[in-house]
């Protein structure tokens, strides 16, 4: 079922839950309004939910996690709002969640550790808050981590060097602190890594001279600084020449800080359901 890119101005009806054949849908660039119907939950056979760029209003109904065939969910583009339901966790077979540009709030749930298929999961430019949960390192298929414009804090979780597949990581303006994690180091798909307009605090770990990045974006942070240029953050020595080989880098206009970098520094992290 395909009706997007029309003028549709209506709610999605409650009764589009009887096409229990239905395999695929897409209702984007429309001008849908009102919730997400539960009734999506009997749709069990569904492989693809495409509803971005509407008026959709609330929450992600929890029947959704009854869709275990579901490979695409792409809900970006709307006005949904509420917590990430925790049945998320029941779609195993999804690849690419994408819900930018909406108004979700609460804790990204324990229970997406469960999609160990997802390749793609970005939640750009909403509301979430809390620390990014250890479970994220179970994503072991996981190729892009858009998390940026949020409200997230806290210590990266020390997981993510389980993310060997990861080739794009966005974290830009939320509220994270520490030191950057020495886990990075080992993601070797690594290629855009940008964590601009945190909290960060400290120097480069030397071993990121193991990733082979074309992107770097480190700028308003609370990292190693000169007063004296426009406050830069420092380079060590040892990574100068990695550094200068990163086709594209940002890293001025680091806040005046005297917090100490502990080396080391990584949190503890465990991942609970």
């Amino acid at each position: 079922l395909d009706l997007s890119q029309n003028q549709l101005l209506d709610i999605i009806p409650f009764d589009i839950g009887q096409l229990i054949s239905l395999r695929s849908i897409n209702l984007s660039q429309n001008l849908f309004i009102g919730n997400i119907p539960s009734s999506i939950g009997n749709l069990t056979q569904l492989q693809s939910v495409i509803l971005y760029d509407n008026q959709l209003t609330g929450s992600l109904p929890t029947e959704i996690g009854q869709l275990n065939l579901l490979q695409t969910l792409w809900i970006d583009g709307n006005n949904l709002s509420g917590s990430l339901p925790n049945t998320i966790g029941s779609m195993t077979a999804l690849k690419s969640l994408i819900a930018d540009n909406n108004d979700f709030t609460g804790q990204i749930p324990d229970t997406i550790g469960h999609l160990i298929d997802l390749e793609t999961f970005s939640i750009n430019n909403n509301l979430l808050s809390g620390k990014l949960t250890p479970c994220i390192g179970n994503l072991a298929s996981l190729k892009l981590l858009l998390l940026m414009g949020n409200n997230l804090e806290g210590d990266l979780p020390s997981t993510f060097n389980t993310l060997q597949n990861l080739e794009v990581l966005n974290l830009i303006d939320n509220g994270f602190t520490g030191g950057l994690p020495v886990s990075l180091n080992q993601l070797s798909q690594l290629s855009i890594l940008s964590l601009g307009s945190n909290n960060f605090v400290g120097t480069i770990p030397s071993s990121y001279q193991n990733l082979n990045l074309t992107n770097l974006s480190i700028n308003n942070n609370n990292l190693d600084f000169i007063p004296s240029t426009n406050n830069p953050a420092i380079i060590p020595p040892a990574l100068v020449a990695w550094f200068n080989g990163i086709s594209s880098t940002i890293i001025n206009f680091q806040s005046k800080s005297n917090l100490i970098f502990i080396n080391d520094f990584e949190s503890p992290a465990s991942c609970s359901y």
